[in-house]
């Protein structure tokens, strides 16, 4: 169907409601009559027919004549039946059994409004029980707002969502989840921002301890996801936690220092300092496959499903294509005229981006792995990098971080640090940055925006002091932030407090 047939189509069925509307209630209003669509509905709901017809009482006894004065006014009893008829247009549409119609026009309305309306009349806080509207109001802020949809999962009540109502679920739950994601999304987001001397809450641990052999020596890397924690130390260990508690449940021991290391739900990808990637078994941590392609210490590495790249001070990057989950292939090199080798990567499906010891970013089309350009800007080593849909986010030596737009390769903001850039995470609302024990929090949605934004004291929200070594990775999501630094602590910043943290 086109959308011209589907817009034809949406008129006929509004005339068609509206029409069925009027009919039962008996009015001789026009088609054109709209609907309430606005905080206005609940007064509109809510004003009595004798308020209206006070208003315009000639058009009122055409329009209402069970409500209010009619030519039967002489009528013996007629005063005695008027007094029983409801005072309002929604307890008129519940006693003509019009429960649905009511049900259609409340879905107009806000929590406030919503919340309102139940102290209406009986009748009114039936019908929102009956047709579970909280329920519906919340199901469909979590469709249009991500972040209150995963506040839900996390609270462990998405299981009462986009489902049938359980028996053994009451009414009210629905408003007081409701009320309760909303103030939570709140505080989270003031949370995130620092606001009202708002401080996140800390959970710091030395990883160094609670293990079967002692470890002397620092972490070197780190990967986090929601489920595990892996970190991998300069003596060859890599050790991996349960991310929610921090409780230790795996070490395994590799012949040389882990430099850098990936995992996803069935491999972990570990780079060696003798310039080797190793993959193993995520849960046995059995030896699956060594790649030995680098002639020189490898710095990063990044995979999905179809592709493994990794760089190094050889001045290369290494291409392998994924066959199946533990098999890859080498596919292509791709090369630059550097005098020094790179130091980090990042891809997404249109491009890679690298960055080097000569202060510049590689770019290179993924589509036919052809050179895209260089950007140029930073005055030190590129130590960390990040790509989105569109824009690149850069930290450097020089104590800076640049936002890059894609397509055009052109630098949008830079944001001065004042310390080195060791590492960096981005999302789609925040920048988070790691130094020598600093932790800072940049708002990424004013950063693109320079010309309402232009001082660095507008977009920057907060600072993290605990851990006392250099930040040798992040990881963040919507919820905490996760730093691993070379004083053999691991910090968990939460910003929305729940009870996974035993403090």
């Amino acid at each position: 169907m086109s959308r011209r047939a589907k817009a034809r189509s949406l008129r006929r069925q509004k005339r068609e409601f509206l029409n069925n509307f009027t009919k039962a209630l008996n009015l001789t209003g026009d088609d054109n009559d709209p609907v309430p669509t606005s905080k206005t509905t609940f007064r509109v709901l809510t004003d009595g027919f004798d308020n209206k017809s006070s208003r315009d009482e000639d058009s009122n006894r055409e329009t209402f004549p069970s409500c209010g004065a009619t030519n039967s006014d002489n009528e013996p009893g007629h005063s005695e039946k008027a007094s029983k008829e409801p005072g309002d247009m929604i307890t008129l549409l519940y006693y003509k059994g019009l429960q649905c119609v009511a049900e259609y026009m409340f879905s107009y309305l806000d929590a406030e409004s919503l919340s309102a309306m139940e102290k209406v009349s009986k009748e009114c806080k039936q019908m929102v029980m009956e047709g579970l509207l909280w329920k519906k109001m919340l199901e469909k802020a979590c469709s249009k707002d991500s972040l209150m949809w995963l506040i839900c999962i996390k609270d462990g009540w998405s299981s009462f969502l986009f489902k049938p109502k359980s028996s053994s679920v009451c009414y009210e739950l629905y408003k007081d989840l409701y009320i309760r994601v909303k103030h939570n999304r709140q505080q989270l987001i003031r949370n995130w921002r620092g606001e009202h001397g708002v401080r996140v809450r800390f959970k710091v641990r030395n990883v160094a301890s609670n293990s079967t052999s002692p470890c002397s020596h620092q972490v070197s890397c780190m990967y986090s996801s929601p489920e595990a924690l892996v970190l991998g130390f300069s003596n060859g260990l890599i050790k991996i936690f349960e991310t929610s508690t921090l409780k230790h449940m795996k070490t395994w021991r590799q012949r040389e220092g882990v430099a850098c290391l990936k995992a996803d739900s069935n491999v972990l990808i570990a780079a060696t300092t003798d310039h080797n990637l190793h993959v193993l078994d995520v849960n046995s941590g059995t030896l699956l496959k060594t790649l030995i392609y680098h002639s020189a210490p490898v710095t990063d590495l990044h995979f999905n499903e179809k592709w493994l790249i990794s760089c190094s001070k050889d001045k290369t990057l290494k291409v392998w294509c994924r066959i199946t989950t533990a098999n890859f292939v080498p596919a292509i090199t791709l090369v630059d005229d550097l005098r020094q080798g790179f130091n980090c990567l990042d891809f997404n499906n249109q491009y890679v981006v690298a960055g080097s010891d000569d202060s510049s970013i590689k770019v290179w089309k993924m589509e036919c792995w052809s050179k895209f350009g260089n950007l140029h800007g930073h005055e030190d080593i590129v130590t960390c990098i990040q790509i989105n849909d569109k824009y690149v986010v850069s930290g450097s030596l020089d104590g800076k971080v640049r936002v890059w737009y894609t397509a055009f390769g052109t630098c949008i903001r830079v944001l001065s640090y004042g310390w080195s850039v060791l590492c960096l995470r981005i999302n789609n609302d925040y920048i988070v940055t790691g130094d020598h024990g600093l932790i800072c929090v940049w708002d990424f949605q004013a950063v693109l925006r320079p010309d309402k934004f232009s001082s660095d004291e507008h977009v920057f929200l907060q600072q993290i002091t605990h851990q006392t070594g250099r930040i040798r990775g992040i990881f963040m999501d919507e919820f905490k932030i996760v730093s691993c630094s070379d004083d053999n602590t691991v910090m968990f910043s939460e910003f929305l407090f729940f009870d996974g943290l035993n403090e």
